[in-house]
């Protein structure tokens, strides 16, 4: 408790030492000590104790360091817990004091000051009727249990953790170090306040603090919210003119429900206050070791934000014929994350707001000071608004918000289609390449014709605008004509994955009222007319352009989602939303003639769209190297290298499968690429930072976000090297003619306010197919401007440079490797299965720490692993298939009546089957490779891969272990097919172990020959 005073005039040290010693002799807790006795912490009363008092003339040294160097820990064992220092300087005196605060308090330091004014002023002082000791042997005694009850009642259930967004990753341990800031507030404000408290019989404590939570609320999204507020605990008249510590810790609980008027809230607030005060002298200590709060070491136990209001300043140093001027000491710690604090001045208040500087930056926390000063505004002006109609943005912001950070206005060609743009590239270079499939290639004048020809039997069909076409193909040179046909056709094609149930293809067909279906290397059992990209007879014919049919506002495509009703719901997509989007990535990403466009993604993922047509309006290239070899790591980074692939668009898992597969060759086969584009779940620094740093990371690398009710792509950000010792990685700003908003109960947040993330713009298609009730849910009118606005149901939050943070969702839609997942499906498939009485299906990180799907199973019959997968396995894709299956006694749920996570069990494996141990020395290998990739202690031969966490990531691992150990390398296919270590190792003795052989360390010499790779790549420099 640091002071520090400058004084001029006729300062007489020795008169200060007489004070400092007179103060000590006059209070037993100024000469005490605190030990440890017999395992119990104690305090020694010493009789005498010389007061820790220096006088010296320094006039070199500046204040600053002056007192830097005065402040210092204490050792509690050695009294006197207070020291002082007179530095005389040029013209002044610099006077300091110290308080440890197990011997002091607020209250303690005007009592302290008080006493030294009088002895230094030869004033008299009254006798010390009690000391500290007497106090601390009464407290022992009293009977607090009617206290320690209301305490217990009021933190009974489940406590709140406040989930603030932060600037800075939180540490494993608390950090201390802190800073502050202070405004001053008008004396306008300060009338209004207490004229509030007036009118509601309440305090500009409890206005202020009420305050104070109503703005942690909407900053985190959370309606239960605890503040600790230190309140002196003098409750007893003999207690008035002790020194020593009293303050006791309130642990003030707010319940914030949106429906709620702040006026009802002030009431409540209220009345927790006063029963608060009555009960003030339980020990907060004892509060916290009752409820069994659970102890993290990086946060305060029951609250992380305190809160106190200086009714009256304390007591000034006052001597005579003498100028005293106090000097502000920045505060360097902080006990908590952030420390509001009040005092009342002569006509106003002066807040100040302390932080935990590696949690939060200082625009951060002033931008929290002006909300919470709008706030207050607000409240004092109406008390009967709602809280969730209190709005926490200042007038600068909303112009910011709606002017500088959404103006994206670009020019693009709005009234022509992908195919308008597609034609004019194959004008302009019809004999470039257009696709290469493996080892296929066509030319923009084959595909223009080969779709022509295909375009025109659709025609014949009766294929008209608006009309869907069903298209199931691999990655292929015939999937990218199929879709060119149907759009020439004037149709509008539908995307589905040849991996999808069949169940769920034939919803998508009759959802979408399908007039016709192409496949390739793919089977559909349908009445519809299906035709076979790879017949031949197809390409016969008429090749040339048809007359256009189709205008920018007609349906290019409908993709499908996960959905929330078990059924997964289509999207259609306009061609002026996909227009505006190609035109941004194809000049975002500087696409030209020898741009090489990695296809990787499943045609049913919107990524894929743009993906072939922002290179085909700019000459590039579309490569894939095929379905059979897209999921392994190696294979891509082969073909990757081999084709010079310059953009890949993916999820970022799969990146990082591909820089881990490459770590070991310098990355080397990924120097061809200048754009990678991230997109579908947060990115993650770590697993970037080695590649970044190589000299072989050439790319660009940036993060983007994007819903497909957006048509893909909303926002972007480019990571930097310097980027990534940040904590956050933003997902950017709005693209070309899209805006963003971050949204709560229809109101503007301000920057740095939680809210959901809403867009408007270009990109914001209709709504759901055949869904009027889910569409008017989540398409709603523009507020801010013309057309619709689309609520993403995603968290997101402003940053200061007019970049979004994303924070998460708001339902329980998760994406996992970059998939949309409604885990609302999943539980709705679950409950279809016999014997099922109750599920609940989350998403949290497993031992690998990735996120992964956990369902949970109420049911009286034991259900196993097996019948689960089979029965999703029907009704959704692969990625949709839980990887932990539990079967507990019954969900879990708060006492809100929601579902509580935390008291789910963390899940190992399946459930309903016993273990059987491995028989031979191949299912002995293979249970160890599952073990180790798996990250469980135990794995039986029957146990499935999938069944013990695993997916198509952690397959491509086990596939290469299996590799190092036998020298057989199997597809990804073979563990989705036979995913048990029994299945494998049967496969595997069918091919025969080889002996894996690693290359051999090269014997020292002074020259080594080159690899053929190495000539080649000689000889051509030697040609330049």
């Amino acid at each position: 408790m640091p002071r520090v005073i400058r004084m001029t005039g006729e300062v007489c040290p020795e008169a200060i030492r007489e004070a400092m010693q007179e103060m000590i002799n006059r209070h037993e807790i100024l000469r005490t000590e605190f030990l440890m006795k017999e395992d119990e912490p104690v305090q020694k009363i010493r009789e005498d104790v010389m007061a820790d008092y220096k006088y010296i003339e320094n006039r070199e040294t500046s204040e600053e360091d002056i007192i830097k160097d005065f402040i210092k820990p204490f050792d509690l064992g050695k009294a006197p817990l207070f020291r002082a220092e007179l530095v005389k300087r040029e013209n002044h005196y610099l006077f300091m004091l110290d308080t440890h605060h197990i011997v002091s308090d607020g209250m303690s330091e005007t009592i302290f000051i008080r006493g030294f004014n009088a002895i230094y002023n030869k004033g008299k002082l009254q006798t010390v009727a009690r000391q500290y000791k007497d106090y601390s042997e009464w407290m022992s005694r009293r009977d607090l249990s009617d206290q320690k009850k209301y305490w217990l009642d009021e933190f009974s259930g489940e406590i709140p953790v406040l989930d603030l967004p932060t600037d800075y990753a939180r540490k494993q341990e608390k950090s201390f170090y802190g800073a502050g800031i202070e405004i001053q507030t008008t004396e306008e404000l300060r009338k209004n306040i207490k004229k509030l408290a007036e009118e509601t019989g309440t305090t500009e404590y409890m206005i202020f603090l009420s305050a104070a939570m109503i703005l942690l609320c909407k900053y985190s999204r959370q309606e239960d919210i605890v503040i600790g507020s230190p309140i002196s605990a003098r409750t007893h008249k003999d207690t008035e003119g002790m020194l020593g510590m009293f303050v006791n810790t309130l642990a003030m609980r707010g319940g914030l429900e949106g429906s709620k008027t702040y006026e009802a809230f002030l009431g409540e607030i209220k009345e927790k206050c006063l029963n608060a005060y009555e009960n003030q002298e339980y020990p907060f200590e004892e509060l916290v070791e009752s409820v069994k709060v659970m102890r993290d070491m990086s946060r305060n136990p029951l609250f992380d934000v305190t809160f106190v209001l200086h009714n009256n300043a304390v007591t000034d140093v006052e001597l005579d014929k003498v100028k005293i001027e106090y000097i502000g000491s920045s505060c360097k710690s902080t006990k908590f994350d952030l420390s509001f604090k009040m005092i009342e001045c002569n006509s106003n208040y002066e807040i100040g707001l302390e932080y935990c500087t590696d949690l939060y930056k200082k625009e951060t926390v002033e931008l929290m000071l002006s909300h919470y000063i709008v706030i207050l505004e607000q409240i004092v002006e109406n008390r009967s608004k709602q809280i969730k109609e209190i709005e926490v943005i200042t007038e600068e912001e909303r112009g910011k918000i709606l002017g500088e950070f959404n103006d994206t206005r670009v020019e693009y060609p709005m009234d022509k289609t992908v195919i308008d743009l597609f034609e004019e590239q194959v004008m302009e270079t019809p004999e470039n390449i257009a696709v290469i499939y493996e080892e296929k290639k066509i030319t923009y004048a084959e595909l223009n014709k080969r779709s022509n020809q295909l375009a025109r039997k659709l025609r014949k069909l009766g294929v008209k605008p608006n009309e869907f076409v069903a298209i199931i193909s691999e990655r292929s040179i015939e999937m990218v004509i199929g879709i060119y046909g149907i759009m020439k056709a004037g149709g509008a094609y539908v995307p589905i994955d040849p991996e999808f149930p069949e169940e769920r293809i034939q919803y998508m067909l009759e959802d979408c009222r399908s007039k016709a279906v192409l496949v390739y290397n793919a089977e559909i059992n349908t009445e519809l007319p299906v035709i076979d990209l790879s017949d031949k007879d197809i390409y016969i014919g008429e090749s040339t352009n048809l007359q256009k049919v189709n205008k920018s506002e007609d349906l290019v495509y409908c993709t499908y989602t996960s959905g929330t009703t078990g059924n997964p719901k289509g999207i259609p997509v306009r061609y002026r939303n996909v227009v505006n989007l190609i035109t941004w990535y194809k000049d975002r990403f500087e696409m030209n003639e020898r741009s090489k466009v990695m296809l990787m993604a499943s045609l049913s993922f919107d990524l894929t769209q743009r993906n072939i047509f922002g290179p085909h309006i700019s000459g590039g290239t579309v490569c894939s190297c095929g379905d059979t070899n897209v999921y392994d790591p190696i294979k891509i980074v082969e073909f990757v290298k081999e084709q010079g692939i310059t953009i890949i668009n993916c999820a970022a898992s799969a990146f990082y499968a591909l820089i881990n597969a490459e770590k070991q060759n310098g990355y080397n086969g990924l120097k061809s690429l200048e754009k990678v584009y991230l997109v579908g779940e947060a990115l993650l620094y770590a697993k970037l930072e080695d590649y970044m740093s190589s000299s072989n990371c050439k790319a660009i690398i940036v993060n983007g976000y994007g819903l497909t009710e957006d048509s893909g792509i909303a926002s972007t950000y480019e990571v930097t090297n310097q980027a990534v010792n940040e904590y956050i990685i933003p997902i950017g700003k709005p693209l070309y003619n899209k805006q963003m908003y971050i949204v709560e109960n229809g109101k503007l947040c301000g920057i740095g306010v939680k809210g959901e993330i809403c867009i408007c713009g270009a990109g914001v298609t209709d709504g759901y197919l055949n869904n009027v009730e889910l569409t008017a849910e989540k398409f709603v009118p523009n507020p801010y401007g013309e057309g619709m606005m689309y609520r993403t149901g995603d968290l997101g939050r402003w940053l200061p440079d007019g970049n979004i943070e994303y924070l998460g969702r708001m339902d329980e839609q998760v994406k996992i490797r970059g998939l949309r997942i409604e885990l609302a499906e999943i539980e709705s498939t679950l409950r279809k299965i016999e014997n099922v009485k109750d599920c609940a299906v989350i998403a949290r990180e497993d031992k690998n720490e990735e996120k992964a799907i956990y369902a949970y199973i109420v049911s009286e019959q034991e259900i196993s692993v097996s019948e689960v997968r089979d029965t999703l396995g029907k009704s959704l894709p692969s990625y949709m298939i839980p990887s932990y299956v539990g079967q507990i006694k019954k969900i879990p749920v708060t006492r809100n009546g929601k579902l509580d996570k935390r008291k789910l069990p963390v899940l190992e494996a399946g459930i309903g089957k016993g273990y059987e141990a491995p028989r031979s020395e191949t299912e002995k290998m293979l249970c160890e490779i599952y073990q180790e990739v798996l990250n469980v202690d135990r794995v039986g031969i029957s146990d499935g891969f999938f069944e013990l966490g695993g997916h198509s990531l952690r397959a491509i691992r086990v596939i290469n272990r299996i590799e190092e150990e036998t020298g057989i390398r199997l597809g990804i296919k073979e563990i989705f097919i036979t995913p048990t270590v029994k299945g494998l190792s049967e496969k595997i003795a069918k091919q025969g172990i080889q002996k894996y052989e690693p290359i051999p360390e090269a014997e020292i010499k002074e020259y080594y020959p080159m690899s053929s790779t190495q000539k080649r790549t000689y000889f051509i420099c030697q040609m330049d």
